[in-house]
């Protein structure tokens, strides 16, 4: 009897081939998954590392220039996503990123108002986009008249 069964079931039924193609299409779905993440995760990364290198290139230039370098004047200079003019303190800025720099004198803060001219305070911000969200990176340093 047993055998008998055997030799009745020696071909594949189509809940066989079904069975097996769900369980192929959540393997792909699966992989497809991490593979977006990961590769979304790296670009993110490399994005955040560009804007960071913008920043220490930007602050080693400011530290090059004399103090009372023109470049150096107080204010806020801005170069936005795609300008044309997309240099700030010597660094040229790929169009994908938007930089703010503000360079505030140290006297020119509410209550230092008394203190000499010898030190700006730079902030920086540099922004980028990534999945239709803008995401930004601040630094600061300082700028000392030596």
């Amino acid at each position: 009897m047993f055998k008998n069964k055997l030799r009745q079931n020696n071909g594949v039924i189509e809940m066989d081939i079904i069975i097996a193609m769900i369980i192929v299409v959540i393997f792909i779905t699966m992989i497809s998954m991490i593979t977006i993440n990961v590769y979304s995760s790296l670009v993110s990364t490399q994005k955040a590392a560009v804007c960071t290198d913008y920043a220490v290139k930007i602050f080693e230039n400011a530290e090059l220039l004399p103090y009372d370098d023109e470049r150096l004047k107080a204010g806020t200079y801005t170069k936005d996503y795609g300008q044309a003019d997309n240099e700030i303190l010597g660094i040229i800025i790929d169009t994908n990123y938007k930089v703010e720099l503000n360079i505030t004198d140290y006297n020119k803060i509410p209550g230092n108002e008394d203190k000499q001219d010898l030190i700006k305070k730079l902030d920086l911000r540099v922004y980028y986009k990534e999945n239709n969200l803008e995401k930004n990176i601040d630094i600061q340093t300082l700028k000392i008249n030596k």
